[in-house]
This record gives structure tokens, C-alpha cells and sequence, in this order.
């Protein structure tokens, strides 16, 4: 009975991640853009099948991001991080401090 339950977890966990990258776009529009099925994505959605690992990482390779940014639980928006981080990489430790000092400040003030 555990087995089934995390793999529910992991299924679940995967439609929402997919659709978290997917965002406006349609579930078939990404399955062709991936050269897959028209109706593979959508079947994936409504928990009808498992992508491959080989079908994850064409998803990873369409959005650029690597297959741990995939499976990071603890990252609930990897291609708004990976933007973060591509925004910072031309900053210098100075400007890198003062915007993690605001990230912090700014999550302190949600609390």
C-alpha cells in the first residue's frame, strides 16, 4: 500500500508541475511542440499515464531548466528561479547582498 501512495504523490507532483511550466499554454500545444501525441500531455494532466523519464527531459530541454529543477519539491516555480538567477548572474556581491537583503526584508514583512 505504501508503493501506491507515493506513487499518487509522485503523479500528482508531476501534472502539477507540468502545468505549473506549461502556464497559458495548452496542454496540446505543448505535446506537439514536444513532438508527441497531440492528447499526451492532457492524458498525463488528468492522470490517465506516467511520462517516461524520457519524456521529462524533453519537457526539461523545451523550458531549459534540468531535470533536478524538475523534481526540486522545494522549488515551486523553477522557471521563475531560473529567471532570478539569470538576472543576477551580471550583478556584482555588493548589488547580490542588497537584493538578497530585500528578499529577506520582504519575506520578513509578509509574515
Amino acid at each position: 500500500m505504501r508503493c501506491k501512495i507515493l506513487i499518487t504523490n509522485i503523479q500528482e507532483f508531476i501534472i502539477k508541475r507540468i502545468m505549473e511550466l506549461r502556464g497559458n499554454m495548452s496542454a496540446r500545444e505543448l505535446s506537439i511542440n514536444l513532438g508527441l501525441n497531440e492528447n499526451y500531455i492532457n492524458q498525463i494532466e488528468l492522470g490517465k499515464s506516467m511520462p517516461s523519464l524520457e519524456v521529462v527531459g524533453y519537457i526539461c530541454d523545451y523550458f531549459q531548466i534540468t531535470i533536478f529543477d524538475f523534481f526540486d519539491i522545494d522549488n515551486q516555480y523553477p522557471l521563475k528561479t531560473k529567471e532570478l538567477l539569470e538576472v543576477t548572474k551580471s550583478l556584482n556581491r555588493d548589488e547580490m547582498d542588497s537584493i538578497i537583503n530585500m528578499i529577506r526584508q520582504f519575506k520578513k514583512n509578509l509574515r
